[in-house]
């Protein structure tokens, strides 16, 4: 099963250490913003389709949790840069003679505030220059048709 945000755990599990339980909720009592799926829907989820595996993603440190026996939940951590830029890779084997498979978090951006401006100046200087380029080739052409 594929979701992208975490199965219901408890908070503070060792190893485990996601984001907190939270759910947001409008004046109206919608949700606008969670952090996990909620209890009951999480149990629904599991008894509905007794999943062997479950990835799910939105977590900013990722986690690894075993809901019950056969079902491990793999929670990738964000790939936003300020938290590693993360990928999980999954390598399934053989499914026709039973299925195995590896689990690999990749983290591609080492990444410090520093670290990010040096990924972010290159692009942000090519785009306002090209902007700028831009701008003036259409304004010189402008003003020699006018003559």
């Amino acid at each position: 099963m594929m979701l992208h945000i975490p199965l219901d755990k408890p908070g503070n599990l060792p190893g485990c250490p996601g984001d907190q339980p939270y759910v947001g909720r409008q004046i109206n009592g919608l949700i606008d913003s969670q952090t996990m799926v909620l209890p009951k829907t999480t149990q629904k989820l599991l008894d509905m389709f007794q999943p062997i595996l479950v990835f799910s993603g939105h977590d900013h440190l990722g986690c690894t949790y075993q809901h019950r026996p056969g079902c491990i939940e793999y929670t990738v951590p964000s790939i936003m840069g300020a938290y590693g830029g993360h990928v999980g890779i999954l390598d399934l084997h053989n499914p026709s003679e039973g299925l195995t498979y590896k689990y690999r978090d990749c983290a591609f951006i080492p990444m410090t505030p520093h670290a990010a401006w040096l990924l972010v100046l290159p692009w942000l200087l090519w785009t306002v220059g090209f902007g700028i380029l831009l701008t003036v080739r259409l304004f010189t052409n402008r003003k020699i048709k006018q003559q």
